[in-house]
């Protein structure tokens, strides 16, 4: 069994390093690859913990994660709106980066430790969840960028197979 906070802290340790990466390269590639990671991170959190949270522990301290989540998809959406050639990549990445570091401390310090101390045999449970719609998640968003790559089915010039069937 996986430990639910054990795994959503792996994925602030890698947004760390991917926020680290951006900041010696300033590649708009890294800079979506930490907005895909913080969507689906945020997407758990938000399905799997931020309601038990809420109706368990604290209810304000649950409405103020929810709140720091909108305002970091909101900067995502203003990240992903640049492009690779936009100005001003750097300083919404370094907002976005300082919107998560405070958003990671409080989790780490007071809502993953309280949450563990008030429903213990819960929090035991969350892993497999987390790991199996982590698993969804992320499937979902390479099917979604196959389909963007992918030419439509009208778009496509007919192959040999189809075009020997239609001469028949």
């Amino acid at each position: 069994m996986s430990d639910a906070f054990t795994l959503l802290q792996q994925d602030h340790r890698t947004v760390e390093q991917l926020f680290e990466q951006f900041e010696q390269t300033g590649d708009f590639a890294v800079a979506i690859q930490i907005c895909e990671e913080l969507t689906v991170h945020a997407t758990l959190e938000e399905e799997l913990i931020y309601g038990l949270y809420r109706s368990n522990v604290d209810t304000d301290g649950a409405d103020e994660a929810r709140q720091e989540h909108q305002q970091a998809k909101d900067i995502i959406t203003r990240i992903e709106a640049l492009g690779p050639d936009g100005d001003g990549l750097a300083e919404v990445v370094q907002e976005l980066k300082t919107a998560v570091e405070h958003h990671v401390q409080e989790e780490e310090n007071e809502l993953f430790p309280k949450m563990a101390a008030a429903i213990p045999e819960t929090v035991g449970l969350l892993g497999n969840d987390i790991v199996t719609r982590k698993a969804q998640l992320l499937g979902l968003r390479e099917s979604d960028k196959a389909s963007r790559l992918s030419p439509s089915v009208s778009g496509q010039k007919p192959n040999a197979t189809t075009a020997t069937a239609d001469n028949m």
